[in-house]
């Protein structure tokens, strides 16, 4: 006879945070991978089941002991993984959405901004070029372009700018008290000096950790996982080779998928990744300047278990995409980088405008992007209400 647990989830931040909280501790093999919205999925042995969230919610799990455990411990995301892979350029913690400006005015150009939903009250945060950033607990996270990439917070108010770290820093993911990133190799040139690879380093700047020393170029965070695209030197060029998956304390590093991959973003039990037609294709500074020199990248979506063959989506070239609930939004290299939207199972592909889109965020219901016709948009997500923003 299947025995029962019930798990009893206590203090659930029903806010706009919570779609990007994580249970990360394990409690005799079920796991409470991610709170999605007003969903949770739990993961057990044999399957994995959605529950709708309460402020206690009991969570019935076969195969255990009857037994209630009270789980305490949940993790703040500063960012979403899809909007960190796109430069982070937006982020959002309910009351203000804050992005990285981009205007033809060098004075404020790449500086952080906040604003309401509606668009009033734009208010200038800082005077550094600012990428992922990520917003928790009145801190917003970036990283400073101004200072080769550094990590700094400062208030949502724009007070105690504070600088956390000295390297330059790339995918910078907040999830609990702990930050995330890579230090790139010199964008493909084996001649990197110094420290390179994935590192992980307290919000307070202390304990910084390298987790592996490899040569990463993107990164996603996902429960106590990290996936992450590779390259491998033959001495004098990087190439790229394929993705892996490691955990955040630096155990089980595995390859995952092989040949040459891009973007790489975890969602909802998915690995979503740009995918080259090319086992040998040199490291670029972006996947945009692999698209310019001739790589071909399509997108393709596989299991995070990976018992499953990888399903190419889309044979667009893309160079940027977001995955979004049941949504992709990409920028489609194939028809000018015009922004184009799907579903996650590659079908009802349709263009949303005839707008260059580059740094893809979502947040609410519109989708957020740089475009080097204007200046920082957004739209809905059927393609309606575009606007310029600055």
């Amino acid at each position: 006879m299947k025995k029962l647990i019930f798990i009893m989830i206590f203090c659930l931040l029903i806010t706009a945070c919570t779609k990007n909280t994580e249970q990360l501790d394990e409690v005799r093999g079920a796991r409470l991978y991610e709170q999605y919205g007003e969903i949770i999925v739990v993961a057990t042995q044999t399957d994995i089941t959605e529950y709708e969230t309460a402020e206690t919610q009991a969570i019935e799990i076969e195969e255990y002991a009857v037994e209630t455990i009270e789980i305490s411990a949940t993790f703040e995301r500063g960012n979403s993984a899809s909007n960190i892979q796109n430069s982070g350029t937006t982020a959002y913690d309910g009351d203000w959405i804050y992005f990285t400006n981009q205007s033809k005015d060098l004075e404020v150009d790449r500086r952080l901004f906040k604003m309401r939903e509606d668009g009033s009250e734009k208010t200038q945060l800082n005077d550094d070029w600012s990428f992922y950033i990520n917003v928790a607990n009145d801190w917003v996270y970036y990283s400073n372009w101004t200072e080769d990439g550094y990590i700094y917070k400062v208030r949502t108010d724009g007070s105690e700018r504070t600088q956390i770290n000295s390297d330059q820093s790339d995918y910078v993911t907040l999830v609990g008290d702990w930050i995330y990133y890579c230090i790139p190799a010199n964008k493909g040139r084996d001649d990197a000096s110094g420290d390179y690879g994935i590192y992980k380093i307290r919000t307070d700047g202390t304990e910084r950790t390298c987790i592996a020393a490899v040569y990463c170029y993107y990164l996603s965070v996902y429960s106590d996982l990290i996936y992450y695209s590779a390259g491998i030197s033959d001495g004098s060029r990087i190439y790229q080779d394929g993705a892996y998956k490691i955990r955040t304390d630096g155990t089980e590093n595995t390859k995952i998928i092989d040949g040459a991959v891009g973007g790489i973003v975890t969602d909802g039990g998915w690995i979503y990744y740009v995918g080259g037609r090319s086992d040998a294709v040199p490291i670029a500074a972006s996947s945009i300047d692999s698209a310019q020199s001739g790589a071909i990248y399509g997108l393709y979506r596989i299991p995070t278990d990976i018992n499953a063959q990888a399903v190419l989506l889309s044979e667009n070239d893309i160079a940027y995409f977001n995955v979004h609930e049941d949504f992709i939004f990409y920028s489609n290299w194939s028809d000018g980088w015009n922004l184009y939207r799907m579903n996650t199972d590659g079908s009802e592909n349709i263009k949303l405008c005839d707008v260059r889109a580059l740094n893809i965020t979502v947040q609410g219901d519109r989708v957020y992007f740089w475009s080097t016709s204007t200046t920082n948009c957004r739209i809905r997500f059927d393609g309606s209400e575009l606007e310029q923003l600055y």
